[in-house]
């Protein structure tokens, strides 16, 4: 469902007991920023209305970067453009009436790439907001969000 709604934005990966949402920081922000793009609106509009058919979800907002210090720019870490980041979706989903209690950030700065920080593609994968997503004991992730691969 996410994939078919967000046609590569966002990029779902079924995990044991929910999905990880991957979103490139180019949809959500400008560089070195962590305001919301104007684009982000819609996108994560549609993806609260998408978790929201969901029903009861956990939610842990993620932030990451790549590995280049921060320079003259308004955080002074890596660690704190990551939070900021991970806070303003965080925010954004609370303003949509998510229940606080379900729903968390974390910054991980560059500790966690999944990509090499060694050529502008690597940075540029490695700077992304990932949703990890979990659902309550009695839902099945596959059915909710994410159509099984090998057609179950």
């Amino acid at each position: 469902l996410i994939e078919q709604r967000f046609r590569g934005q966002i990029v779902a990966e079924p995990q044991d007991t929910g999905v990880l949402l991957t979103i490139a920081d180019v949809v959500l922000f400008d560089t070195a920023s962590a305001e919301l793009a104007q684009p982000a609106t819609r996108v994560l509009t549609e993806l609260a209305m998408t978790l929201r058919e969901a029903g009861d979800v956990r939610v842990s907002v993620e932030g990451h970067t790549d590995s280049r210090p921060m320079q003259g720019a308004e955080f002074a870490s890596n660690w704190d453009l990551a939070a900021a980041r991970a806070n303003a979706v965080t925010r954004f989903l609370l303003a949509r009436g998510f229940d606080p209690s379900r729903v968390h950030s974390v910054s991980y700065a560059d500790t966690r790439p999944v990509a090499d920080n060694g050529t502008a593609a690597g940075r540029a994968a490695n700077r992304r907001v990932e949703l990890r997503i979990e659902f309550p004991e009695e839902a099945d992730p596959r059915v909710a969000l994410v159509a099984p691969s090998d057609g179950v």
